[in-house]
C-alpha cells in the first residue's frame, strides 16, 4: 500500500513525545490519582498476564491490537511488523475495530503518521482541533477519515525495533493526550515482548517439526541403506555409513541380479545434510530401476548423468562407482563416474590397483561417455575397497587421512570378516582425527575374496 498525500491548509495541533522508558519508570506513567493509577497498572498487569499465556503468534498480535484499542478507548487499531527488520518496509499483521472485527482491506490509516514513527522510533499522538490557529503538515488521510485523534508507538525490545501499534478515534469526545500516550509508550513495553516471545516460540516450534521431519527421513533412509548380502559364493561383503548431519548424502549398495551376478556401488553426493540426501535416494531409485533387466553399465550411468543434471539444473552433482561382480567368475568390470579411486588390495607384495575415474561425475554438463573397464579377478584374501571423501579427508589439523592410512589399515585388518574389518578402519579414523565429529558423511564398503 503506498503512503496517501498530505493535506496542506487544515489546522491541527500535534504532541510529540520521545520513547518513555517503559514499566520500569513509574514516574512516566502514573499520575498521582490513586484511583487512575492503581487501574492503570492493574491493565498492564492483566494484559502482561493474558500475553504471557498465549504461545499462538496469530492470537498473540491479536490479542495485541484489542488490547491496545481497548486501554486507550480507541475505535481501531492496527499492527505493524517489520519485514526482515526493515523499518521502511512496516507491513500490517493484525488491524481491527474496538468490536473485535478485522478491518476490511483496503484499510486507510494515516500513512504520515505511520511513516513518521516508523522513521524516527519516536512516540507521538496528533489530536485534530478546528480551535487551534497553527497550521500543521498533517497526512489528508486523517481529513478524510474524519479522525480527530491519533497515537502511534514503536513496539521495542531492548534496541531492536519490531515495528509499530497504531491506534485511532473519531470520537470528539475522547481525544488522546499526553496521559495516553505515556501509558501506550508502557504498554507497548509489554506488547513487544509478547511479539518476541511469540516469534521465539513459532521458531522453537517450526525446528522441533524439522527436526522431527528430519528424523522420520533419516529413519526412511536407513531403510533404503542394503544389509550386508547373506551369502555370495566366494565373498564376504559389507558396507557402513555415518552422516555428518542429521541425513545421509552418501550411498552404498548391493544389488542382486537376475543372472546371478551382483551390483557393488557407493557413491557421495555434493555437501551433506536433507537436500543432498534427496538427491541420493533419487539416484538410489534410478539405479535399481536401469539394473532390473539386462542392461549396458556405460548407458546405465549415460542416463543417470543426464537425468541428474536436468532434475538439479547442472548445480549439483554425485561422484558414482559401479561394479558389477560376477561370483561365478571371481571377477568384476567397473565404470566411474568421478568417485575417488577405490582400490583392489593385491596380495602380493602389498600392491593395489586403484580404479581410476572412467567419466565425469553425475550431473555435469556435457557429460557421458562411461568407460567400462575389466573384468579384474580376484584371487583368495583380497579385497575391493570402497571409500567417500568423508573418509579420505578426515582431518588432523591441515592433514588429511588420505588413501594410504585407509589402504593400511584395511590390510592390518583384513583377514578379518568384512564388518570388523570396516570397524576397525573406522576406529582407526577416529584415533586419527582425535575423535572430532566428521566433517563430512563416511561411508565405506568391503569387498573380500575368500
Amino acid at each position: 500500500m503506498g503512503w496517501f498525500g498530505r493535506g496542506k491548509n487544515d489546522k491541527r495541533e500535534r504532541t510529540s513525545l520521545r520513547r518513555s522508558p517503559g514499566i520500569g519508570d513509574p514516574t512516566q506513567v502514573l499520575t498521582g490519582d490513586d484511583r487512575i493509577d492503581s487501574q492503570k497498572v492493574r491493565i498492564l498487569l492483566d494484559t502482561i498476564a493474558e500475553l504471557i499465556s498465549t504461545v499462538d503468534h496469530k492470537e498473540v498480535l491479536t490479542s495485541i491490537v484489542d488490547n491496545a484499542i481497548g486501554v486507550v478507548k480507541a475505535e481501531r487499531g492496527i499492527l505493524f511488523l517489520f519485514e526482515d527488520g526493515d523499518p521502511e518496509q512496516p507491513r500490517i499483521q493484525v488491524a481491527r475495530d474496538h468490536r473485535g472485527v478485522d478491518l476490511r482491506s483496503p484499510i486507510q490509516y494515516s500513512t504520515t503518521v505511520v511513516r513518521d514513527v516508523c522513521r524516527t522510533g519516536e512516540s507521538k499522538t496528533w489530536k485534530v482541533s478546528s480551535s487551534q490557529s497553527e497550521a500543521v503538515d498533517l497526512s489528508q488521510s486523517i481529513v478524510d477519515m474524519k479522525l480527530t485523534s491519533v497515537m502511534c508507538t514503536t513496539l521495542r525490545v531492548k534496541d531492536r525495533r519490531l515495528g509499530v501499534i497504531y491506534v485511532d478515534s473519531r470520537a470528539t469526545q475522547r481525544e488522546f493526550d499526553r496521559g495516553d500516550l505515556r501509558f501506550f509508550d508502557a504498554l507497548a513495553g509489554a506488547l513487544a515482548v509478547a511479539v518476541e516471545n511469540a516469534r521465539l516460540i513459532r521458531e522453537i516450534l517450526a525446528t522441533e517439526r524439522v527436526k522431527e521431519q528430519v528424523k522420520i527421513a533419516r529413519t526412511i533412509q536407513e531403510g533404503l541403506l542394503p544389509n550386508d548380502p547373506a551369502s555370495i559364493d566366494g565373498f564376504d561383503l559389507a558396507g557402513w555409513s555415518l552422516p555428518a548431519e542429521e541425513a545421509l548424502g552418501d550411498y552404498y549398495d548391493f544389488i542382486p541380479l537376475r543372472d546371478g551376478r551382483w551390483i557393488v556401488a557407493i557413491g557421495d553426493v555434493a555437501g551433506h545434510g536433507i537436500g543432498p540426501a534427496l538427491l541420493m535416494s533419487s539416484a538410489r531409485s534410478m539405479l535399481h530401476s536401469l539394473t532390473d533387466g539386462p542392461f549396458d553399465l556405460s548407458d546405465v550411468l549415460d542416463r543417470m548423468n543426464k537425468r541428474f543434471e536436468a532434475d538439479t539444473d547442472g548445480a549439483i552433482f554425485m561422484s558414482l562407482f559401479v561394479a558389477v561382480l560376477d561370483p561365478r567368475e571371481k571377477s568384476f568390470v567397473y565404470a566411474n563416474a568421478g568417485q575417488n579411486a577405490p582400490a583392489l588390495l593385491k596380495r602380493e607384495g602389498g600392491k593395489a590397483i586403484e580404479l581410476e575415474r572412467t567419466g565425469v561425475a553425475l550431473g555435469i554438463d556435457g557429460g557421458g561417455g562411461y568407460e567400462v573397464k575389466g573384468p579384474i579377478t580376484f584371487a583368495p584374501g583380497e579385497m575391493l575397497l570402497l571409500a567417500t571423501d568423508g573418509i579420505l579427508e578426515a582431518r588432523r589439523g591441515d592433514d588429511f587421512f588420505g588413501k594410504d592410512r585407509l589402504q593400511e589399515a584395511a590390510r592390518k585388518h583384513g583377514e578379518r570378516p568384512a564388518k570388523e574389518c570396516i570397524r576397525a578402519v573406522h576406529e582407526a579414523v577416529l584415533e586419527y582425527t582425535g575423535g572430532e565429529p566428521p566433517d563430512d558423511d563416511l561411508t565405506l564398503v568391503v569387498v573380500r575374496a575368500l
